[in-house]
C-alpha cells in the first residue's frame, strides 16, 4: 500500500471521529464495500483497473500488476483489509478467429481485380490498338501486367505463397510436438514453398532457358520453347513419387483438395506455359493471343495457391481447432517472479 492510500484511510478515521460517529474497525468497513472491476484489461501486461466506491468518496486505484510485491504495505490490519479490496483476477486471453471461407473469398476478389486490371491494359494495347490512353497505359502495364516481374501481381503471388509457408510451418511445429511420422514431409513442404516464393519474386527458373536452349538447339523446340519446363517436369515427377505415401495418408477431403490445387497450379505454370511457348515460337510475344496465354497461366497459378491455402486452413481447423500463443515472462522487474499464465497453471 502506498503512502497516499494509507494517508487517505487515516483521513477517513479522523473524519468519523470529528463527526462524533463511533469508529468501526477498518477491516469491517472494507469488507462491506462494493467493488467494480473494469473488464477492459490488457492481457499482454496482465494488468487491471479497479474502481472502488466508499461512502461520500470515489477512489480510482492506480494500474497494478498481478504479481504481488513482497514489500511491506503498512500495518498488518490495513494489509489484511486491503486483501479483500481486490478480488482474485485471472489473465484474459485474446483470440483471432479466422474463417477459411471468408479468407479465401477475400483472396479470390483481390486476384480477380489484379487479373482484370492487367488484361484491360493488354486488351487496350493489342485488342484496340491504343498505345497511350492519356498516358496511363504504360504505368498501368508496369504496375499490373501479370506477364511482367516485380510488380503488384508478383507481390500478391509471393504473399500467397508465403501465407502457405506460414500455415505449413505451423502444421510442422504441431506435428513435431505430436511426434507424427510425417513431420519431415511437412517440413520439406515448408522449405519447398519458401524456395517457390523466392523464385516467384525473382524468376530464377527462367535462367535455365538460355543454357537449355544451347543444349537442345534454339530452333523447332515446339512445346518446349521455354526449356526450363523440362527440368521442372522431372522435378515434379520425382516429388510426386516421394510424396505419394504422404498424400495417401492425408484425410480424404484434404487429399482431394491438395490434388486439385496442384493440378491448377502446375496446369498453369507448366501446361499453359508450354502452349504459350509454342505460340510464341511461331508468332512472337507482342500480340493479344499470347497475352491471353500469359493471363490464363497466372490466373491458374493464383487459383492453385489460393485453393492450397484454403485446404491448409481447413486442415488446421480440423486437426488443431484452437491454437494458443503463450508468452512467458521469466523475471519481473525488481527481482520478483512474474505470474504464470493460465495455461501454465493448468499444467
Amino acid at each position: 500500500m502506498d503512502e497516499g492510500s494509507y494517508g487517505f484511510f487515516l483521513f477517513l478515521s479522523d473524519w468519523f471521529s470529528e463527526n462524533n460517529s463511533p469508529p468501526r474497525p477498518l477491516s469491517d468497513a472494507l469488507q462491506n464495500l462494493p467493488t467494480i472491476e473494469n473488464q477492459s484489461r490488457a492481457p499482454t501486461t496482465q494488468s487491471h483497473f479497479y474502481l472502488t466506491f466508499l461512502p461520500q468518496t470515489e477512489i480510482l486505484c492506480a494500474k497494478e500488476d498481478i504479481a504481488q510485491s513482497e514489500s511491506p504495505l503498512g500495518p498488518p490490519s490495513i494489509r489484511s483489509s486491503l486483501s479483500n479490496l481486490h478480488p482474485t483476477v485471472e489473465a484474459v486471453s485474446a483470440s483471432i478467429r479466422i474463417r477459411p471461407g471468408r479468407f479465401t473469398n477475400i483472396l479470390i476478389a483481390i486476384a480477380a481485380v489484379l487479373i482484370l486490371l492487367s488484361f484491360g491494359g493488354s486488351f487496350a494495347r493489342y485488342g484496340l490498338g491504343h498505345d497511350h490512353v492519356y498516358g496511363l497505359l504504360d504505368p498501368m502495364e508496369t504496375l499490373f501486367n501479370v506477364n511482367r516481374e516485380q510488380n503488384i501481381p508478383t507481390l500478391f503471388s509471393v504473399a500467397l505463397i508465403l501465407t502457405a509457408v506460414c500455415l505449413l510451418a505451423l502444421i510442422s511445429v504441431f506435428k513435431r510436438q505430436r511426434r507424427d511420422p510425417d513431420t519431415l514431409r511437412w517440413m520439406l513442404l515448408t522449405g519447398g514453398f519458401s524456395c517457390l516464393a523466392v523464385d516467384e519474386g525473382w524468376s530464377f527458373h527462367e535462367m535455365l532457358t538460355g543454357p537449355m536452349q544451347v543444349l537442345l538447339g534454339d530452333k523447332n523446340l515446339g512445346m518446349f520453347y521455354f526449356t526450363w519446363v523440362i527440368p521442372a517436369i522431372a522435378g515434379v515427377a520425382l516429388l510426386g513419387i516421394l510424396f505419394l505415401g504422404f498424400l495417401l495418408r492425408l484425410p480424404p477431403s484434404t487429399r482431394v483438395t491438395f490434388i486439385k490445387a496442384g493440378c491448377l497450379y502446375l496446369g498453369g505454370a507448366i501446361g499453359v506455359e508450354m502452349l504459350g511457348g509454342r505460340f510464341a515460337e511461331l508468332h512472337g510475344y507482342q500480340n493479344l493471343t499470347y497475352e491471353i496465354f500469359a493471363h490464363l497461366e497466372e490466373s491458374l497459378e493464383m487459383a492453385g495457391i489460393i485453393l492450397f491455402v484454403h485446404s491448409l486452413l481447413w486442415y488446421l481447423a480440423e486437426q488443431f481447432p484452437e491454437i494458443r500463443l503463450v508468452i512467458h515472462q521469466e523475471q519481473a522487474k525488481g527481482g520478483y517472479a512474474a505470474p504464470e499464465s493460465r495455461e501454465e497453471a493448468a499444467t
